[in-house]
């Protein structure tokens, strides 16, 4: 069955902007016409539909009814979405061959046990753009989500493409985000109300499987690892403005990094893109802005007594200054800049190589990853010996080397090679902790003088540091034996 695509842009903004929204651009030439939106969403007490990556609702809308199935296939902004709709009277789902796959895919006796779980009870602005060269419906959305024992505030912007280029949602974007701050948003409705089922309170995000079509292509694997990274990142982010917590700070330095690796590992398919290395050079400044807070909270979680006092202190004063750093246009542009470059990049457009692209994953993915296990297997050789920089320069081949194991687990679907994929990991992560408690001995001490405090780190004594040594050059020799669940096995 063939889906009907919609494609969309969505973004957050603040409530306190809306009205100065409507009076800006576009949007202060035209009328925009309200309606209360109220979205009952449906789904089995075990969350099959969601689980299966469909969402099921009935929207009213004065006495109209319209039930819509949706398969998401959204990552960080632009959503393309098989969208199945129909008019209905009942206030409960009609399930059969004109809602999309669900039968298929679920199966009856699973469907027969959907009920409400939540809604969102909305008031849309929509306004009707003409942008010369494209159309446009975009719709301002205000109200809250509810469960039964929890409600949330929303606030977001929806635009839709109804004819020309994409691009000009894009110039759009950037025009409307001059006169109020606009980000991009990663999550639909629908996941906002399942997140709210399940958790009490926002918390971090660590790094979400990526699920890639093993006869896919190399650009859209490229697409779907990139555009999982950047979730990672507003989902930790939008947790790190609200809390200032370490760990969604630390959550969204990881997307940035992961981001930044998918970059690397894909550079034979941006040669020659100077918007590539553009935007790669931004995302290194913000993880290390990043960064700076991140080292005060490793120090702080291993301090006490008056040495924590003088580096929470300075966290407070380095995050106050991060936290001004992801409310800038930057910040903003960087993940608009990134959502219109996944979509439409001259990588995509005209490629120096039109082959690669379009090549099979699994080759490309089989011989990246023999290449980066060579590079740490020649750089790791004697472990224990190399010189503190050195050292950091395996422990960065070793987090490439991890995170491109995890963004092509999924080529690898059958049982044994997913253990074989399992143990390789785990020996992966046991020498990133070790590297990283060492790297952790050295940076330390900088961290301390860098902030002018007074008070001395305590440093580990040399048996402590031979024993660690130890370690991480035992973790480097497991990774070495552990089986290339790419290939089989071997050394």
């Amino acid at each position: 069955m063939d889906s009907p695509l919609e494609i969309e842009l969505k973004l957050e903004v603040d409530p306190g902007d809306v009205e100065r929204l409507a009076g800006v651009g576009p949007l202060a030439q035209c009328r925009g016409a309200a309606a209360r939106l109220v979205s009952v969403y449906f789904d089995t007490p075990e969350l099959d539909l969601h689980d299966t990556g469909f969402s099921l609702r009935i929207r009213t809308s004065g006495r109209d009814r319209i039930q819509t199935v949706k398969a998401d296939q959204g990552g960080a902004g632009l959503f393309v979405r098989g969208e199945w709709e129909r008019a209905i009277k009942s206030k409960a789902p009609i399930i059969d061959h004109d809602s999309g796959p669900l039968r298929e895919k679920i199966g009856n006796d699973t469907l027969e046990r959907v009920q409400q779980l939540f809604l969102t009870d909305i008031k849309r602005t929509t306004y009707k753009i003409d942008g010369g060269n494209a159309i446009f419906e975009l719709a301002v959305d205000q109200g809250e989500i509810r469960t039964n024992k929890r409600r949330q505030q929303l606030c977001e912007l929806e635009i839709e493409l109804e004819s020309g280029s994409s691009q000009a949602l894009f110039d759009l974007v950037r025009s409307l985000d001059e006169e109020v701050p606009l980000r991009i948003s990663v999550q639909s409705k629908a996941e906002r109300g399942y997140r709210l089922l399940q958790e009490a309170e926002k918390q971090s995000v660590k790094a979400e499987p990526i699920t890639l079509d093993k006869d896919g292509d190399v650009a859209d694997a490229f697409c779907a690892i990139a555009r999982s990274c950047m979730r990672q990142f507003r989902l930790n982010e939008e947790v790190l403005l609200e809390t200032g917590a370490a760990e969604p700070l630390h959550q969204a330095r990881v997307g940035l990094r992961r981001l930044r690796t998918a970059f690397s590992l894909f550079k034979p398919m941006l040669v020659d893109d100077l918007r590539a290395e553009m935007l790669s050079g931004e995302l290194h400044w913000l993880a290390a802005e990043l960064g700076k807070v991140r080292n005060l909270d490793v120090l702080v979680a291993k301090t006490e007594g008056a040495l924590r006092d003088e580096l929470v202190a300075a966290r407070a004063k380095t995050f106050g200054h991060v936290r001004m750093e992801l409310a800038s246009a930057r910040t903003r542009i960087l993940m608009i800049d990134l959502t219109e470059w996944l979509a439409q990049g001259d990588w995509r457009t005209r490629p120096p190589n039109p082959d690669l692209p379009r090549g099979d994953v699994r080759s490309f993915a089989r011989c990246l990853l023999e290449e980066y296990r060579r590079r740490f297997k020649r750089r790791g050789r004697g472990l224990a010996g190399l010189s503190d920089s050195r050292r950091h320069k395996v422990r960065i081949e070793a987090k490439k080397l991890r995170y491109a194991t995890e963004f092509f687990a999924s080529l690898y679907g059958k049982k044994k090679v997913r253990k074989r994929h399992k143990s390789f990991l785990k020996a992966m992560e046991e020498l990133q902790d070790h590297l990283g408690e060492l790297n952790d001995m050295v940076v330390g001490p900088q961290v301390v003088a860098d902030h002018g405090i007074g008070e001395k780190l305590s440093s580990p004594g040399r048996r402590e540091r031979e024993r660690l040594l130890d370690r991480a050059e035992d973790g480097y020799d497991s990774v070495i034996r552990a089986d290339r669940f790419w290939s089989g096995g071997g050394s």
